[in-house]
């Protein structure tokens, strides 16, 4: 069988851009927009992947972890794709808001919360419990536009509260323990 290299480099540009089509295309069901809870859930991020050559880091703007200012999650670069952070109770229909800076690269700061920076976020539902957020590092309108720099994994695992007859309940018991122990 003869060597040709014309073939050869054919199947690489071939494999080549299948591989770049399937990385570029992480987000095309994805979309623009808020990130709501679910349901009263404890919410954590996990990295997924990143293409980016730059170094960016996932901050939350909101919940009651960040009534001192953002609450940095993690960078693009963990690594380590099972490393997960709590970012705290959400109520059902609470809006996740995030921001992304670029710290390696270029300086650009992009935030949910404003018109401009939420452009540069994706996001999709892979289950009732479970969204993928899409980043776009470079600042739009420029850029590839395929929000794979930086994918994380948001999921919802729903908040053990008990109802107000159960929570009731307990109260009396817990009265009544009380009274008993003085009595004796």
């Amino acid at each position: 069988m003869q060597h040709n290299p014309i073939r050869n480099i054919a199947a690489f540009a071939s494999v080549a851009f299948a591989g770049a089509a399937a990385t570029a295309g992480v987000a095309d069901n994805a979309v623009h927009g808020p990130l709501y809870s679910p349901f009263d859930a404890i919410a954590e991020v996990r990295f997924v992947s990143k293409a980016a050559s730059w170094t960016g880091e996932l901050s939350l703007l909101s919940g009651a972890a960040t009534n001192s200012g953002p609450l940095f999650l993690m960078a693009n670069n963990v690594g380590d794709t099972s490393h997960t952070v709590s970012m705290g109770s959400f109520a059902a229909g609470e809006e996740l808001a995030f921001e992304y800076a670029n710290v390696r690269g270029n300086s650009n700061v992009y935030r949910t919360t404003d018109a401009a920076g939420a452009l540069q976020f994706k996001h999709e539902w892979i289950d009732a419990d479970l969204a993928r957020l899409y980043i776009e590092d470079i600042k739009l309108p420029g850029g590839d536009h395929d929000y794979n720099d930086a994918v994380f994994e948001i999921s919802f695992t729903p908040s053990v509260v008990p109802a107000p007859a159960t929570a009731a309940l307990a109260a009396v018991g817990l009265g009544f323990t009380c009274l008993r122990r003085r009595s004796s």
